[in-house]
This record gives structure tokens, C-alpha cells and sequence, in this order.
């Protein structure tokens, strides 16, 4: 699970020391799923629930978000925006200083299986696609141009994408 590793090593980056005890921090992965990608292919795909418990923090929860989201934008982007689920998380005031908090992250990871030239089996797990560039730049303009011009949105971009069947 190389998300968690990454995930990780992105809490521990962004809020050093927050990461360290194993009595205040610990993540699991939960409710995990296999599924092939297609029939034909050998790759397959991990889907799960990664679990962070942060016990006794005097770290503002807010912060922490802040380095998950971070973190998300870049490892798995379809997780927020503001049309997107985004993910849950419990927390529980335990005085003035200190919050125990639970966050739960549905997370992805793409494997594709290859054999090298001499019969070994290869697994490569696969990074995110990088989408920032839709929060600007030529793609995005031009579908707000579209989109703008018609008043009707996604029907008009459709309607200029593909072409109109007689």
C-alpha cells in the first residue's frame, strides 16, 4: 500500500513530530477490495479504506486536513472538490488543548502486471494522473468559454464535442 507510505511521509513533512508515537498515531487499512481492470488483462486494482487515528493531538485538526488535502490533490484527486464526496472523519474534544480524531480516506491503487524479457513477473504500482492542470489553462477556459456563451452548460459542450447524429 503505497499510498499510506506517501501519506504518511506528507503528515510527517508537513507536521513534524505528529507522526512519531505509535500510542497517538497509527493508520490501518480497512474494507479492502481486489478487482481485475479487465477481463483480458492481468491488472487489477486496490480499493480501501485507509483509517488515521490521531490520539491526544494539540495539533489543530484543521491542519491536519490541510496536509491530507494537500496530499489528495496529488495521490487522489477524484477524492475532492467541490462536487466530490470528500472523505468522513469523527473527532472528540478531550479538553481545551487536546482532540482525538478519526479520519477515514476511500483510496485507489492501480497495478499492472507485466512479465520482464526473461519470464519474471513485474508489479508497478501506478502514480495519479496529474489533473491540476484543469484548474487552468487552455482545456478549462475553453469549456467555461463554451459554457458561458451557451448558458446551458455540459449540453452545449457535448453538442461541440461530438457531432450531432441526423
Amino acid at each position: 500500500m503505497q499510498k499510506a507510505q506517501t501519506l504518511r511521509a506528507a503528515i510527517e513533512a508537513a507536521l513534524p513530530g505528529l507522526t512519531k508515537d505509535p500510542e497517538r498515531f497509527w493508520m490501518v487499512a480497512t474494507k479492502g477490495n481486489i478487482n481485475k481492470t479487465t477481463s483480458a488483462s492481468p491488472n487489477f486494482q486496490w480499493s480501501y479504506t485507509l483509517e488515521l487515528d490521531f490520539r491526544e493531538t494539540t495539533c489543530h485538526p484543521s491542519l491536519i486536513f490541510y496536509a491530507i488535502n494537500q496530499w489528495a490533490g496529488r495521490n487522489q484527486p477524484e477524492l475532492l472538490g467541490y462536487d466530490r464526496p470528500g472523505y468522513p472523519f469523527e473527532a472528540e474534544d478531550l479538553d481545551s488543548e487536546k482532540v482525538d480524531l478519526h479520519i477515514e480516506l476511500p483510496l485507489t491503487e492501480k497495478v499492472v502486471v507485466t512479465t520482464t524479457d526473461g519470464g519474471a513477473l513485474a508489479l508497478q504500482h501506478l502514480d495519479e494522473a496529474d489533473l491540476s492542470f484543469l484548474a487552468g489553462g487552455p482545456v478549462l477556459g475553453m469549456l467555461k468559454d463554451v459554457w458561458a456563451t451557451t448558458g446551458k452548460g455540459a449540453a452545449k459542450i457535448t453538442d461541440h464535442v461530438w457531432p450531432k447524429q441526423p
